[in-house]
């Protein structure tokens, strides 16, 4: 006899993810609802045995579920919460996996009140629609939770624990901060990279300029190739926010321009740009990122003068790293 149900909405990356994971860890001890709006999905996923129905009616395939994981678009939720609402039972918590929260939670609010606690496995943002899916991939990743209001202590626990089945490690985050900090990591990046794609390609030299594009060309516009309808939905719901980050990048881009305009060797601040963003880049890779927080902290970034070369050899690189440059400076002093 299956000990619980369990309804994923939305059979694509995430969704058969999720799914291979709950298999995983209950083997046949668990029932999985799946439901997709696409059939030919649906029943590729039935016969591959992962889920154990897949009702093509989308209010019936929450009936009698403990938990309901909606893994679409952010824009389909809205549509989704309504059409679901009167067949949710009353012990039944919903949750989500989208990228962006303040209006789903919004909305969630609205339409099914002290049943929704909003989810983000980061495991990828918006470029994991590309990868094969697997039952791993939330294996000690981070997952934030953010419950709508009034939410009962005894349904975010159910979720909670539901999360750590799957491996990952939960935490808790307001609304706003979490849609800033999404917005900067996974859907800037994509504007730059749809930006940037439409500038080549609308060129009239496209098709022999795409001979040269190589591996930097490549890295910058793969988020173009993520499935559009996920894109443009989380574009859709996290607009004011995005707007505000928009107007940062043509500020930094304006800067650029400034520099490139009044060129000057011997005072090159488009140097001292390119060595930050490479100094914060390093940080990044090794870990470092959050442990810098008041400009007394900042390591010293060269300036042009210094020369680009003085980046690549050990005592700079370490002094980027570890943030000891002043500590050495002061160590002098107290030694003469």
């Amino acid at each position: 006899m299956k000990n619980k149900q369990i309804t994923i909405i939305g059979l694509g990356y995430i969704g058969t993810s999720i799914a291979l994971g709950l298999r995983t860890k209950y083997s046949d001890n668990i029932k999985i609802i799946g439901y997709d709006s696409n059939q030919d999905i649906q029943r590729k996923t039935k016969k591959s045995g992962l889920v154990d129905e897949t009702p093509w009616n989308l209010p019936n395939s929450v009936k009698n579920s403990e938990i309901v994981v909606i893994a679409t678009p952010p824009n389909s939720v809205k549509e989704i919460f309504s059409s679901i609402a009167e067949n949710l039972s009353e012990n039944c918590v919903v949750t989500d996996t989208s990228v962006t929260k303040r209006k789903i939670i919004e909305w969630a609010d609205e339409i099914i009140p002290k049943k929704f606690i909003g989810g983000n496995p980061l495991v990828g943002g918006l470029d994991g629609n590309n990868i094969e899916p697997s039952g791993y991939i939330f294996s000690d990743s981070k997952w934030a939770l953010l419950p709508a209001k009034n939410t009962p202590e005894n349904k975010v626990n159910k979720i909670v624990k539901f999360i750590q089945d799957l491996g990952a490690k939960p935490f808790f985050v307001d609304s706003l901060e979490h849609d800033s900090y999404t917005v900067a990591t996974s859907v800037l990046p994509f504007i730059f990279s749809t930006t940037l794609m439409n500038i080549v390609s609308e060129s009239p030299s496209w098709h022999e300029m795409s001979q040269f594009a190589g591996k930097e060309f490549n890295n910058v516009t793969s988020p173009s190739k993520n499935l559009p309808d996920i894109s443009y939905g989380s574009i859709e719901t996290t607009n004011e926010i995005l707007i505000d980050w928009i107007k940062r990048s043509i500020e930094h881009l304006d800067l650029l321009k400034k520099e490139l305009e009044n060129f000057n060797q011997s005072d090159n601040k488009l140097l001292d740009i390119v060595n930050n963003s490479w100094e914060e880049r390093i940080r990044l890779d090794a870990g470092l990122a959050n442990r810098r927080k008041t400009d007394e902290e900042r390591p010293k970034i060269p300036s042009s003068s210094e020369g680009m070369m003085s980046l690549f050899f050990g005592s700079r690189f370490a002094s980027v790293l570890s943030g000891n440059d002043k500590k050495k400076g002061n160590d002098k002093k107290s030694n003469k």
